[in-house]
């Protein structure tokens, strides 16, 4: 009901982390701390147009997942939601979508990477590639950015607290 009264302790969203023994533990997101940081997020999504088109690749029970979903829905801007994080799907998506943001893990990059050597593949509708959620060695980054010609964003950030920062 659109107008239940609601207080800004309330419980609005529940994700998963594995943090450090390895099992899932959910993690409650307040209205107060889900608006806090979609206003952080922000930030993060500079120079935002009416026809982006984001691809989410990484699962939504996920921050990682559920974070770019949420702010592409905030913003208006058109999501596409993968069922699985399949390198090469993501390659045909980002072609046949036109995609111009997404967000993906570095060994998703380097697969990425790796595939494109060897085919034909049109990813220059990407305006912005954010990733994290893992180290990304230099080779890695030198080889990503010499075949994506867009902006990166480095992401770092934990389950709960969203994103902490941003390069």
């Amino acid at each position: 009901d659109p107008l239940l009264t609601h207080d800004s302790s309330d419980h609005v969203m529940q994700i998963y982390t594995s943090g450090t023994t390895g099992y899932p533990k959910g993690v409650y997101y307040s209205s107060k701390h889900w608006l806090a940081l979609l206003q952080r997020m922000e930030e993060i999504w500079l120079n935002i147009d009416d026809d982006e088109v984001q691809l989410i690749t990484l699962p939504i029970c996920h921050v990682a997942g559920i974070n770019p979903l949420l702010m592409g829905i905030k913003l208006g801007i058109t999501n596409v939601i993968m069922d699985q994080s399949d390198p090469q799907e993501i390659i045909r998506s980002i072609s046949k979508y036109k995609i111009t943001r997404t967000l993906l893990v570095p060994i998703l990059i380097n697969a990425i990477v790796q595939l494109a050597k060897s085919g034909d593949y049109d990813l220059s509708s990407l305006k912005t590639l954010q990733y994290g959620a893992a180290p990304i060695s230099e080779p890695q980054l030198k080889s990503a950015l010499e075949l994506f010609t867009c902006d990166f964003v480095q992401l770092f950030g934990q389950t709960e607290n969203g994103c902490i920062t941003y390069l």
